[in-house]
């Protein structure tokens, strides 16, 4: 997908001009596709696609795209219909939007809820992301405490095991085995300090907060 420059969609939307091409965030993988349908689907890349990342078009330059209508028409034996209805998905979800004051435009909707740290933490420490392990970073967001996950990707840093598979290993070992508590408590030292001081001091190890 690619674009001829300046881009009016902004950080954390649905994509973005980057180097000159169209890129699509984390977040739309872990977020908008899994609740897409097929025509929604295609319509949302078409129209990133064919605006060339300036984020707007006519609806029905849209719609009628002989490249979008016969990629639904593998899919269903109306893509004009489809097409529509893909939009009309799109429109109602908030992906795409109506553009203000111009009749028959189509711009890129809303942006994104602010991608999550552990997205962030990937990429600047592991690399691109992928829609699996995008699934993969949401469930153990949702799983572990924040300190533990900052803690694994530290340690996988430290230690250069830039890997998703090394660092849910160290969550998953300090979800089975727990570590004693003591140093922390003791220390007076809150969740995120003490274990920056555990790994200063080279321990290993964690206990799930209670």
């Amino acid at each position: 997908m690619h674009g001829r420059g300046r881009s009016k969609l902004k950080d954390r939307t649905v994509a973005k001009a980057q180097g000159g091409q169209v890129v699509l965030a984390p977040a739309f993988f872990a977020h908008l596709l899994p609740q897409m349908g097929i025509e929604e689907l295609l319509v949302t890349l078409y129209f990133l696609h064919l605006s060339q990342g300036e984020g707007e078009m006519k609806e029905e330059e849209l719609v009628g795209n002989p490249l979008l209508l016969r990629a639904l028409a593998r899919h269903s034996s109306r893509p004009a219909q489809a097409a529509l209805a893909g939009l009309a998905q799109a429109l109602r979800r908030g992906t795409l939007k109506r553009k203000e004051g111009e009749k028959g435009v189509i711009v890129s909707g809303a942006p994104l809820a602010p991608i999550s740290n552990i997205y962030r933490l990937y990429e600047e420490n592991v690399g691109p992301l992928s829609p699996l392990v995008a699934e993969e970073l949401r469930l153990a967001e949702a799983r572990y405490p924040w300190p533990w996950i900052a803690a694994a990707f530290r340690e996988a840093v430290e230690h250069n095991k830039r890997s998703w598979s090394y660092i849910k290993a160290i969550l998953r070992r300090w979800e089975e085995e727990g570590i004693d508590e003591a140093p922390r408590r003791s220390s007076g030292l809150d969740e995120v300090r003490w274990l920056e001081e555990r790994y200063r001091r080279g321990k290993g190890g964690a206990a799930r907060p209670s």
